[in-house]
């Protein structure tokens, strides 16, 4: 599952609704599906920056993201492929219902 929910911003009531509906359906669900062996964790990057993005989104928009994150700048997809990676992997073994 891939979720988000850094900031709450005015006119974003649909997009964190929807985010903390996915955060709390892998919280259940990996509940529901625990017996059966099966782990189910959550991804969720805040900003995750793009070429594609970059092409069609205002500079002065990206910036702004960019200065709301921790390192100052969105995760790179490569950055996000090695979480799930990892959740997939064993070292995850004993993680579930996480976001």
């Amino acid at each position: 599952m891939q979720a988000s929910l850094g900031g709450v911003l005015k006119g974003q009531c649909h997009y964190a609704a929807a985010k903390a509906g996915v955060m709390a359906l892998t919280r259940c669900a990996a509940m529901e599906a625990a017996d059966a062996g099966v782990r189910v964790n959550a991804v969720a990057p805040s900003f995750a920056s793009h070429p594609f993005l970059e092409k069609v989104s205002d500079p002065l928009l990206l910036e702004e993201l960019e200065a709301q994150e921790p390192f100052g700048r969105g995760a790179q997809p490569w950055e996000i492929a090695n979480i799930i990676v990892f959740l997939a992997s064993d070292l995850s073994s004993y993680m579930t219902g996480n976001a």
